[in-house]
């Protein structure tokens, strides 16, 4: 799923794990204010998200303020290294 970070991420955060910063959404245009804790990259398999990818648009690119990004679950599966990259 597409996420946007709280703060820049950068190429050295492909693959590692992250932590989610939630936020009180708004109702009156239905976005949710959850983002992608940046301040927690790490190798940690407890961490609910795993970057797998960035955005790279007119609206983002690798390594801007709030970087939009790719993530997935991180939960076990014979595909997935739950560790991240070290």
């Amino acid at each position: 799923m597409q996420m946007q970070g709280d703060e820049t991420l950068g190429q050295d955060d492909l693959g590692k794990n992250f932590a989610v910063v939630q936020t009180a959404g708004t109702t009156t245009i239905g976005n949710s204010k959850n983002a992608v804790d940046g301040n927690t990259a790490a190798t940690t398999n407890t961490l609910p998200l795993k970057l797998i990818d960035f955005v790279d648009g007119p609206d983002s690119a690798i390594g801007d303020t709030y970087t939009d990004v790719l993530v997935m679950f991180n939960v076990g599966h014979q595909l997935l290294n739950t560790t991240g990259i070290g």
